[in-house]
């Protein structure tokens, strides 16, 4: 009796585990078909971007050291709560956009999600430097009908978030600029100063 149980309990048991394997591919096959992977649209720096009433533009963007940085822009603040970031080897990304307004009513850029990425590297722009280097406190800015603007968001990089080989090589990898994600992933291909 004690063996007969057992193979029971084993047939039982491999019959669970298989309906529970097919189930789950049922499920992830479910989901995968509700939400398929995004549409990628990649734009070049120097690419107009129109949008309904707005034209952006990538015009610049540069890695350099934080000392480069502090001389040319701004002096990070010194932080308690950021003491361990600051304390480690920095270089900081300035990419520069142009926003055009071509419509004719007053509308709003809004950046406050774009991501830098490289790889699997990815950071949002500072905003302590994004305040001192530009004329504006949002995270948006208001552009009136024939007006541009110019704004530069600042990105952040540590040497603990890079292999040792990537570090030292950062100005050679392709960085973009991530506008959205889902379901369509727009990017802007930083053409990097080598």
């Amino acid at each position: 009796m004690n063996k007969r149980l057992k193979k029971i309990l084993i047939i039982l048991g491999s019959l669970i585990g298989i309906a529970v394997v097919v189930l789950s591919v049922k499920r992830i096959t479910y989901i995968n078909n509700k939400y398929p992977n995004p549409t990628i649209v990649v734009f070049k720096q120097g690419e107009d971007i129109q949008g309904s009433n707005l034209k952006i533009k990538v015009v610049d963007s540069d890695i350099m050291d934080k000392e480069v940085f502090e001389k040319n822009y701004a002096e990070f603040d010194e932080n308690p709560d950021n003491e361990q970031l600051m304390n480690q080897e920095m270089k900081v990304m300035v990419v520069k956009f142009n926003v055009e307004n071509n419509g004719d009513k007053i509308s709003r850029f809004v950046f406050a999600n774009f991501i830098a990425q490289s790889g699997g590297w990815s950071n949002g722009w500072n905003l302590e430097m994004y305040r001192k280097i530009n004329d504006y406190n949002e995270n948006s800015i208001e552009v009136k009908p024939g007006e541009s603007k110019e704004l530069k968001l600042v990105y952040c990089m540590y040497k603990s978030q890079f292999k040792k080989s990537h570090w030292n090589n950062l100005e050679s990898r392709k960085f973009y600029i991530i506008m959205s994600s889902y379901p369509v992933n727009n990017r802007i291909e930083l053409s990097i100063k080598r």
